[in-house]
């Protein structure tokens, strides 16, 4: 931002509006129409559960949700590429059930940051 200036111009807010609603809209991709469509099942501690479903990125995909499992439906690149480092933090406390690629792309994440830290 360069400059700022003060107009006549004002924002008649709406009665169920949601800035958050309007900013993680404009950041998050729908999944309608996309072909390839992956279920994360999560498994954990109900505490834990709730705070990875209650996440500003993955409470958009989340579809089901029992006391110690979660089931979020995620385009493959986005699971892929952001979920690895928003799970990691969690450590030992959640599971990753599904899909093995997860699993797989989590040691992958590991393995570099290993790598890393024993230079």
């Amino acid at each position: 931002m360069e400059s700022l200036m003060l107009s006549e111009n004002k924002f008649n807010q709406p009665e169920n509006f949601s800035a958050r609603d309007v900013f993680t809209k404009g950041l998050l991709p729908t999944i309608e129409g996309k072909e390839e469509i992956i279920s994360l099942v999560i498994r954990g501690k109900k505490s834990v559960l709730a705070d990875i479903c209650q996440h500003w990125f993955l409470e958009h995909y989340l579809q089901e949700r029992t006391s110690n499992q979660a089931v979020f439906l995620l385009e493959k690149d986005v699971l892929h590429t952001y979920v690895p480092y928003l799970l990691l933090p969690y450590n030992k406390s959640i599971q990753v059930i599904e899909p093995r690629s997860l699993k797989e792309r989590l040691i992958e994440v590991l393995t570099e940051l290993i790598e890393f830290h024993q230079v």
